[in-house]
């Protein structure tokens, strides 16, 4: 049994004695192996031709602020986050794919090819970014609004699903937003008196006000609306 008690484990033996494996449940069987050794991941060598043809900037479908810049590196790419500043670097494991230069770290990357060259880059598999070399980032300035104003921001922000919300508080120079689920807050400095942004992330939170002037919604990132809570 394992610690809870709930699932069963049973080895298996040669005629021998000696163990075989085990099965996990009654259901997974896993087969002895003492000569496992974990499997080199898979490179290739590509010229600096081909890598140069991946070079350039890609934007995200859903986040215009989140944008790669790639760059051909000696047999792999840098790819530059432009909203932080951070190179990581990926060495090539077919004509198309690469992988993380720390084997450790899975990020596999992917490019689609249209029009002569590459168009897409996908990461993980599912993170679209479409080619777009006329990219600029745009610059954001702080500006200070006292805390009375940042108060009025307060709250909580939902979406149809009752489980899935923002919450929002003040502190003094900005905001601080917690998304359902998620333990990790993110600070928020204002640009003007509706729209803030976050400093090491390519993230950006516009909100609403009614004719009264009281705060109805909030934008993340040009996509998502949330609506806030009465209270």
């Amino acid at each position: 049994m394992d610690e809870t008690g709930e699932y069963p484990v049973v080895f298996t033996k040669d005629p021998g004695g000696a163990v075989t494996g085990l099965a996990f449940a009654s259901r997974n069987t896993w087969r002895r192996a003492d000569d496992f050794a974990p499997q080199e991941p898979l490179t290739v060598r590509l010229s600096p031709e081909q890598l140069r043809a991946f070079e350039g900037k890609y934007q995200h479908e859903r986040g215009p602020d989140a944008v790669w810049r790639a760059v051909a590196r000696e047999n792999g790419l840098a790819l530059m986050n432009l909203w932080t500043g951070r190179e990581t670097r990926f060495v090539p494991t077919s004509e198309t794919e690469f992988r993380h230069e720390d084997r450790e770290v899975t990020m596999p990357l992917r490019f689609i090819r249209g029009n002569g060259g590459a168009t897409q880059l996908v990461t993980y598999d599912r993170e679209v970014f479409n080619r777009n070399d006329s990219y600029t980032p745009r610059t954001r300035k702080e500006v200070r609004l006292p805390l009375p104003q940042l108060k009025a921001f307060e709250g909580r922000y939902g979406k149809a699903d009752p489980g899935n919300f923002l919450e929002i508080t003040a502190r003094e120079g900005g905001l601080v937003m917690r998304e359902s689920g998620k333990k990790i807050d993110m600070g928020l400095v204002p640009e003007n008196e509706l729209e803030f942004f976050s400093k090491h992330h390519p993230f950006v939170l516009k909100f609403t006000k009614d004719g009264n002037g009281n705060v109805t919604q909030a934008q993340f990132s040009d996509r998502d609306v949330w609506t806030k809570v009465r209270e």
